[in-house]
């Protein structure tokens, strides 16, 4: 188990470690953390004017 742990902490800081290069600012929201940032990396991609309401972000993950 310790294994594991270890193994997911250091993906953990992989992902904040990009993170912080490309959007440091999405860490600094109050509740989004290093994988509801990634997410919203994802689903905006290069494209980020086609997310102009939480609904069309919550259309993303129900479509």
């Amino acid at each position: 188990m310790e294994e594991l742990d270890e193994e997911i902490e250091a993906q953990k800081q992989q992902i904040i470690d990009v993170l912080k290069r490309h959007t440091p600012e999405l860490l600094e929201c109050y509740g989004v953390g290093p994988g509801t940032a990634a997410a919203l990396l994802i689903a905006t991609g290069d494209n980020p004017e086609r997310l102009r309401s939480e609904a069309s972000f919550a259309s993303l993950w129900t479509g």
